[in-house]
């Protein structure tokens, strides 16, 4: 069986849902909606000071893909951001996870969209069905628009009650996060999933203000 794989999408951005369901539909990948959380909403939530409204927003979206993953019986799954840009080679990587190297909770899928971007990486402990490399992250590669999370790992962020750091923090920073630190992140090289520029499509979070 495949793995799932899940959409985080804000009612309000329709326009984001019919974008990114027509890339999943050319390459032939199913994905569940999940109805994102306004930031707007979280004004008198206790952890709004700390992050802002937007990321804690953010975060608790994930939080949300993380438990429909848990109600399947699946032993990981796809979490996408609906502002991404799929490979057509992802349905073929989320047939099995028997590729998945031991004692690693996260694998990151996206690219950074900024060329002179650098992202520090050990050698590679595996390759997925295509021949795309799999390294350990060493210090920390933020964003977290498109993820392969294990039961294990979504397990611990789904038993958080409270937030104190944005999602991609917790779960790629391992200078910040001890979920991150047992988690183990690799990284997909090349990576199948692309952000656009923020510039590009806008970004809710930076509209609203990261930290505010």
């Amino acid at each position: 069986m495949p793995l799932p794989a899940f959409v985080i999408n804000l009612g309000r951005s329709a326009d984001r849902w019919q974008a990114i369901s027509e890339n999943l539909d050319r390459i032939g990948l199913a994905a569940t909606r999940i109805e994102a959380v306004d930031g707007l909403t979280l004004q008198d939530h206790p952890c709004v000071a700390t992050l802002g409204a937007g990321a804690l927003g953010c975060a608790i979206s994930h939080v949300r893909a993380m438990e429909a993953f848990l109600e399947t019986d699946a032993p990981a799954a796809l979490i996408l951001e609906d502002d991404v840009e799929v490979g057509a080679s992802v349905p073929a990587i989320i047939q099995s996870a028997e590729w998945w190297p031991e004692g690693h909770g996260l694998v990151k899928l996206e690219t950074p969209y900024r060329s002179r971007s650098r992202l520090i990486v050990r050698g590679s402990v595996g390759v997925t069905p295509g021949g795309r490399s799999l390294h350990p992250i060493v210090r920390k590669h933020v964003c977290a628009f498109g993820y392969l999370v294990d039961r294990a790992t979504a397990e611990r962020v789904a038993a958080l009650r409270d937030m104190q750091m944005p999602i991609d923090y917790l779960l790629f920073s391992l200078l910040d996060s001890p979920i991150a630190r047992q988690a183990r992140p690799l990284q997909m090289v090349p990576g199948p999933v692309r952000h656009p520029p923020p510039e590009a499509n806008g970004s809710i979070i930076a509209a609203m203000g990261r930290y505010g």
